[in-house]
């Protein structure tokens, strides 16, 4: 095992070896980050907190006493087999208070986040964005993470509430969160540390959600249907996404099951309602009515075309534009507007799902004998922009 030893005390920072990576934690106590090599692997902050120097620097540690609106926060890095970081929130105010606290975690510009589960068996993994390994991986030990907010595409970081809605700490408590990190050579192998109920979660229309939930308490919404067959828990419900609340000795976990239509049904409902209304579609709108059309799902007749005739697919900043674009040119045989849907996307910087699109716009200009091989290729080999590849 590498022995982390301290190799620098710097005037805006202290640096701790780990294994080929370093930790570097800001003398003032605000910000945490893995660096590896020439680049950022991630960054740990408690949100709002006010600052001060560290109160303890040794070979293997370092502690800050920081305070935020709820009390005093004591922050602990320390490496002893893999990364911990440790807060322990104290009420040390008179009266009680709701707890509010946020982490935030920014992966690297060259990495992606990943968060599995919610509660007491949160999963955190940051993984490169073109390359296999080495992957980080947090498992929360002690205390308790829910995303704030779903992130959006562009997001830049994420935040994980650090108890549940309403919890109040009274004069004297504390809270504690622990997190480890360690490295894995893939992504595939964080999932032996993670609970077998939470792999699964994402289920197509129709079939049930399996779980052994022996020693745990299990509370769904009234929509879903539970059962019990052969000592494992079965939960159906209708398409959508369900938060399931799942309760061991270590405290409450959230598990989001989701349940997807088939394609066609999914498909069906979102023609029907672009093609009753007089105005156009939205890009997206429209990309499906393409498809349900190519996948004679429906019939457009005259009406139908020309409704999509009109979409400013132009001017949208959705991947949704081009998609459109070019499965409507495919459609028509029209490499004008294929040519004009590869444009589009030369011009848009790369992101969650682009190269999928290039791909279908690989596939749009040979189906209409246009050459745009040497395009298409370009625009795979671009870098992506941020967290979001």
């Amino acid at each position: 095992m590498a022995q982390a030893v301290l190799v620098q005390e710097l005037s805006t920072s202290e640096v701790i070896h780990w294994a080929d990576a370093e930790v570097r934690l800001e003398r003032d106590g605000s910000l945490m980050r893995v660096v590896r090599g020439r680049h950022l692997v991630v960054e740990l902050g408690w949100v709002n907190v006010s600052t001060a120097d560290p109160s303890l620097v040794t070979d293997d540690e370092v502690e800050h006493s920081l305070t935020t609106n709820a009390g005093r926060l004591l922050q602990r890095a320390a490496i002893n087999d893999g990364w911990r970081s440790r807060w322990v929130l104290v009420r040390d105010h008179a009266g009680s208070v709701q707890v509010g606290e946020r982490l935030r975690v920014r992966p690297g510009p060259e990495y992606t986040l990943w968060s599995w589960s919610a509660g007491v068996s949160t999963v955190i993994v940051v993984a490169p964005a073109h390359a296999a390994s080495p992957v980080l991986a947090f498992r929360l030990e002690q205390g308790y993470l829910e995303l704030a907010e779903d992130p959006q595409e562009s997001s830049a970081w994420v935040e994980y509430l650090v108890a549940p809605e309403g919890t109040v700490l009274e004069t004297g408590d504390r809270l504690v969160t622990v997190l480890a990190g360690h490295w894995y050579a893939e992504l595939g192998d964080v999932e032996s540390r993670m609970p077998p109920w939470s792999m699964e979660t994402q289920l197509d229309e129709g079939v049930s959600w399996l779980a052994d939930l022996a020693d745990c308490g299990l509370e769904v919404p009234d929509e879903l249907v539970v059962e019990y067959a052969d000592g494992q828990v079965s939960v159906d419900g209708p398409p959508g996404s369900h938060v399931v609340d799942i309760t061991n000795p270590r405290g409450l976990s959230r598990v989001e099951l989701e349940w997807v239509p088939q394609l066609e049904v999914a498909l069906h409902k979102v023609v029907d309602a672009a093609l009753d209304r007089a105005e156009p579609p939205s890009a997206a709108e429209a990309f499906c009515v393409q498809m349900a059309a190519d996948r004679n799902t429906v019939w457009l007749g005259q009406n139908g075309h020309d409704l999509l005739d009109v979409v400013d697919w132009e001017s949208s900043d959705s991947l949704f534009a081009a998609a459109f674009a070019l499965i409507r040119g495919r459609a028509l045989g029209e490499g004008a507007l294929v040519s004009d849907g590869l444009r589009w996307l030369a011009r848009r910087p790369v992101g969650l799902g682009y190269g999928r699109v290039v791909m279908a716009g690989f596939l749009a200009s040979v189906s209409v004998g246009l050459d745009a091989q040497s395009r298409c290729l370009e625009m795979l080999s671009r870098s992506a922009v941020g967290r979001t590849a």
